[in-house]
C-alpha cells in the first residue's frame, strides 16, 4: 500500500524513493484503497525489480525487497544473480533489506545462503509475532554500537510507542 515509502519520505525530506512493482493491479489497489500517490520524491515503476536494476545506472543507499508470492520469493528475486546485481546498485554505505519468510526452513536457509554469497555482512531481525525475518545485508563491517547509535538518532522520527531500541537489541549477526 506504499506505507513504508511514505514513512521513509516523512523521516527525511532528502530521501528520494523509487518503488518497483511488477503487478500493475497492486499499484491500482495501493492508490484506490491506501491513497498512495507518487510525488517528485516517490516514483513508481511497473517492472520486474531484477530487470529494473539490470537496466539502471543508479545507486541507492537502501534497497528494500518485500516481494513474496505465498511463502516464496519470485524466481527472478531469489537468484544469486539478483543479489549480486542489487549489490552493484548500492552506495558504499548502502544496505539491502530483505523480508524473508521462515515458515519453510530449508527455503529460508537457502535464501540466507544466497544472500551470504553476495554480501559479507548480514544482520537478522526475527519478528516476534509472525514468521518473518528481516535481513540487513551489506559489504562492509557494521557494529552493534553503531546500529544502536543510529536507532537513538532516528527514534525522534517514530511514534512514541514504537520500541525501536528494543527491536534493535534483537538484531543478530549471521
Amino acid at each position: 500500500g506504499g506505507a513504508i515509502p511514505r514513512m521513509l519520505a516523512n523521516i527525511n525530506s532528502q530521501f528520494f524513493i523509487d518503488i518497483v512493482e511488477i503487478d500493475p493491479e497492486m499499484a491500482a489497489v495501493a492508490e484506490k484503497y491506501f491513497h498512495f500517490k507518487t510525488t517528485d520524491r516517490i516514483r513508481l515503476f511497473i517492472n520486474d525489480a531484477f530487470q529494473f536494476l539490470k537496466k539502471s545506472k543508479k545507486t541507492y543507499d537502501i534497497i528494500i525487497m518485500d516481494a513474496y508470492i505465498g511463502n516464496n520469493l519470485p524466481k527472478s528475486l531469489s537468484s544469486l544473480d539478483f543479489f549480486k546485481e542489487a549489490d552493484k546498485h548500492l552506495s558504499n554505505k548502502g544496505v539491502l533489506i530483505a523480508n524473508l519468510m521462515t515458515t519453510d526452513r530449508p527455503y529460508y536457509k537457502k535464501m540466507l545462503k544466497k544472500i551470504n554469497s553476495a554480501f559479507s555482512e548480514i544482520w537478522l531481525l526475527h519478528a516476534e509475532t509472525s514468521s518473518n525475518a528481516i535481513a540487513f545485508a551489506m559489504n562492509r563491517k557494521l557494529f552493534r554500537m553503531k546500529i544502536a547509535y543510529r536507532a537513538i538518532w532516528l527514534k525522534k522520527n517514530f511514534p512514541p510507542n514504537f520500541e525501536l531500541i528494543k527491536k534493535i537489541s534483537r538484531i543478530k549477526k549471521l
